[in-house]
C-alpha cells in the first residue's frame, strides 16, 4: 500500500489523501475536496482511481465527490 498525502492550500487547511496497491494501481481518494490535484497526482503516478471515502460529511470533504466521480467512475 501507498499513501500519497495532497495538500489543498485552502483556507480550511485540508488534506486530501489517495492510497493505492501498487501491484493492481487502483488508487481510493480520501476527502477529494480538490479533486483536480487528486487527480493529476494519480495520474502521475499510473494510479486509476476506483473508490472514494469520505471521512465525513462536510463540505470541504465532500465538495469533490461529483467531479470526482464524474472523471473517473469510482464508487463513493
Amino acid at each position: 500500500m501507498i499513501v500519497e498525502q495532497i495538500w489543498t492550500a485552502n483556507a480550511w487547511r485540508n488534506f486530501n489523501y489517495l492510497i493505492a496497491c501498487p501491484e493492481s494501481g487502483e488508487a481510493l481518494a480520501v476527502d477529494p475536496l480538490d479533486h483536480d490535484k487528486c487527480l493529476a497526482k494519480a495520474q502521475s503516478m499510473g494510479w486509476e482511481i476506483t473508490q472514494i471515502l469520505n471521512t465525513h460529511e462536510h463540505g470541504d470533504h465532500i465538495g469533490g465527490n461529483a467531479p470526482m466521480v464524474a472523471a473517473t467512475g469510482a464508487r463513493i
